[in-house]
Parts: structure tokens; C-alpha cells; sequence
């Protein structure tokens, strides 16, 4: 289950196994009722091919701005110098990368 706090306009998540976009409706419907059907979207190699700003490079596996997308034990990591922030759903990934340059990070799911 998502914390709505957790979730901005924009962020991807999983609804009944269904992915969708969060609109203003659903930012309300989160706050009043339907928590139980909404989950994150695990973050996963197939989901980051589909992201339009990462890339596959050698050396890391990912390339995200002017850092590096990692994954070390099964889970992801965004490495930017001494920064390393744990990246394990979608939405945490779309949230980082809008904090960072204020854009949308465009995923075709």
C-alpha cells in the first residue's frame, strides 16, 4: 500500500495490476477510501529500458542525469557522488528525478 503523501501528480502506480497515472481525482480518492488496491510499482531492469532519461552504460548499469542508476543485493540505488538514495518503486524514482531538474521523467509503460 502507498502513503498518498508518498505520491505526486504524475507518479505511476498499481491499481488491481493495472498501471496508471495519478490525476487530481485520484490524490482525493487515495485521501478518502480504495488504499488497499493501490501498491507501488516495484522498480525492475524493464522498467528502467522504458524510462526515456536513463540509459545503459558499462561500468554501472544505468546513467540518470549525472549520476548512476546501481543495483547491488536485488535492490536499485541512485548514486550521485557521495549521495546514495534507495530507489525500490517507480514513484520514488519519478519523485527524485523531478527534485532534481523539476520535469516529468517520461516512462512508456
Amino acid at each position: 500500500m502507498i502513503q498518498a503523501n508518498g505520491l505526486r501528480i504524475g507518479n505511476y502506480y498499481n491499481h488491481n495490476g493495472d498501471y496508471k497515472k495519478v490525476n487530481v481525482n485520484v490524490i482525493e480518492e487515495l485521501e478518502i477510501s480504495d488504499r488497499l488496491w493501490i501498491k507501488p510499482i516495484e522498480l525492475t531492469e524493464e522498467i528502467l529500458l522504458k524510462c526515456e532519461n536513463i540509459t545503459k552504460t558499462n561500468g554501472y548499469p544505468y546513467k540518470m542525469l549525472n549520476g548512476f542508476i546501481k543495483i547491488r543485493n536485488g535492490v536499485f540505488f541512485f548514486k550521485y557522488y557521495d549521495l546514495e538514495i534507495e530507489l525500490p518503486y517507480l514513484h520514488t524514482l519519478q519523485n527524485i528525478y523531478f527534485a532534481l531538474i523539476g520535469q516529468e521523467l517520461q516512462i512508456n509503460l
